[in-house]
């Protein structure tokens, strides 16, 4: 699975959840708006206005707000819909006061927007459209129902029906543009931030593997010098025990599997400057071989090979080879192993013939 996959799998639409403090700041300022707004109107320009009714539908967002936030916690992570639900409330509760202090006719009626923006912004585009029939439903019902706009007593206001109509127009308008256009050039954005997130955990792999092999090449360079010494003592061992005896097979197999260690660290070093390697083509046969080769002369068991050689596969000799050949000759006596990698290190491997019964141990099936 690549990192675009992964990213992909987590969040389906590219929505991310939204912190429920966001929606809590952004209501506690609606709060302190609508509460300025509405005291002003009544002790600062002296208009009728039914306060106590627009003071219980601010008091409902307050309580709301701290009733979320100590249930929650500020930083809990929204699911989308219980964000729309949030948005919805919202709406109604900003329609309410719309309703209660002259309806379209009120010029704050623009606001209507705002839980639409909000939406198209951070939720995915279903719960974004609904929240805008929603708006376009509360837009609609308080161009026809709601109290007279809060004017001087003295004078008389009117507006032209045409005049709230092309008010409810506009808002509808604005509604569909925010749903469609904010939505898709949000999407968009969270799509390059997906991309760009992926693009750096490859990145990021890549330095780990690049590290990764500066310290293989690292140890390998320190196990050199006390593998060597235990080969030069195995070897000193060697001359000095009895030919034939189980001692010198000990000392053998020592000196052997020295000997392969050198061979494993010698590859360990060369990782890095060998770098297509990892990824060399290869016939099945000639991994076969190659793995099998140390065991042969064990208990044997036979099974063919066809003449012609499969489609190469995808292989590292590195890694495939002495994994393969380590579980294999892991089942094979000790002694057993000695005589091979004793015979390896002396050069002495003996060939197999290609399109013919290759012996390898009873391991292997039939």
């Amino acid at each position: 699975m690549t990192e675009q996959t992964a990213i992909s799998a987590l969040f389906p639409t590219g929505w991310r959840p939204m912190r429920l403090q966001t929606l809590v700041v952004l209501r506690w300022l609606a709060v302190a708006g609508q509460t300025i707004g509405v005291l002003f109107v009544t002790w600062g320009l002296g208009f009728p206005l039914p306060l106590l009714p627009c003071l219980i539908l601010i008091g409902l967002s307050a309580a709301l707000n701290i009733g979320l936030v100590l249930r929650y916690g500020a930083h809990f992570r929204l699911s989308s819909r219980v964000a729309a639900l949030q948005l919805v409330f919202d709406l109604f509760q900003l329609g309410g006061l719309l309703a209660l202090t002259g309806g379209l006719e009120n010029p704050f009626a623009l606001l209507l927007l705002a839980p639409v923006s909000v939406s198209a912004t951070t939720l995915p585009s279903r719960q974004t459209w609904v929240i805008a029939g929603v708006a376009a439903v509360i837009a609609t019902i308080i161009s026809v129902v709601h109290l007279p706009l809060p004017w001087d007593p003295v004078q008389t206001i009117t507006f032209n029906r045409i005049y709230v109509i092309g008010i409810w127009v506009s808002i509808i308008c604005g509604v569909v543009f925010v749903s469609a256009y904010t939505n898709r050039v949000a999407h968009d954005a969270r799509q390059i931030a997906d991309a760009l997130a992926a693009t750096e955990l490859a990145l990021s792999r890549r330095e780990q593997l690049s590290a990764l092999d500066g310290l293989a090449a690292a140890a390998a360079h320190e196990l050199g010098t006390p593998l060597s010494t235990i080969a030069l003592a195995a070897k000193e061992m060697r001359a000095e025990v009895e030919s034939g005896s189980q001692l010198a097979e000990d000392v053998e197999l020592i000196i052997a599997q020295s000997a392969r260690c050198r061979a494993i660290l010698a590859k360990l070093r060369n990782l890095g400057s060998e770098p297509a390697d990892l990824f060399a083509q290869a016939p099945l046969t000639d991994i076969l071989d190659e793995v099998a080769a140390p065991m042969k002369g064990a208990a044997r068991s036979s099974f063919f090979i066809p003449k012609t050689p499969p489609a190469p596969i995808r292989s590292s000799r590195a890694a495939s080879g002495c994994s393969t050949g380590s579980a294999i000759s892991s089942k094979m006596p000790a002694t057993t192993r000695g005589k091979q990698c004793a015979s390896k290190a002396r050069g002495t491997r003996p060939r197999s013939p290609s399109a013919s019964p290759m012996t390898v141990p009873a391991l292997l099936p039939s």
